[in-house]
């Protein structure tokens, strides 16, 4: 599983939650292409985005590019985690993805946890 964060806080969580429950992954930060990355993230791409994220015109088009390229040829899945954002500020072609919000009490990471665990066929 690959994961591309906005601003370097919320996917430190998830990444360190993966680790210890021994799901392989990833980081790549704004700067970087998920696209570069090579071999199989796990079937899931994780974007962590924050009002700032959503101002990023570079990370908003590789998000439009991986939902396009990765969803529509069925490579990989898109999880979008929302920190201090709800999905009306997310632009409407991104909202039927699947959605997680940041919690002070940590729920959330049970959430994704339990959504890359389970095996779907494409």
């Amino acid at each position: 599983m690959g994961y591309l964060d906005s601003d370097g806080t919320g996917g430190k969580e998830i990444a360190n939650t993966l680790e210890e429950n021994n799901v392989r992954n990833f980081t790549s930060n704004p700067s970087d292409s998920l696209f570069k990355c090579e071999g199989d993230h796990g079937g899931w791409v994780i974007y962590v985005l924050s009002k700032a994220a959503l101002e990023d015109h570079v990370f908003s088009v590789q998000i439009m590019c991986s939902l396009h390229t990765d969803v529509d040829e069925r490579k990989q899945r898109v999880m979008i985690v929302l920190i201090d954002l709800q999905i009306c500020n997310v632009p409407e072609c991104m909202q039927w993805v699947r959605f997680f919000h940041v919690t002070k009490d940590k729920a959330y990471l049970n959430g994704i946890l339990r959504t890359v665990s389970v095996k779907i066929a494409f």
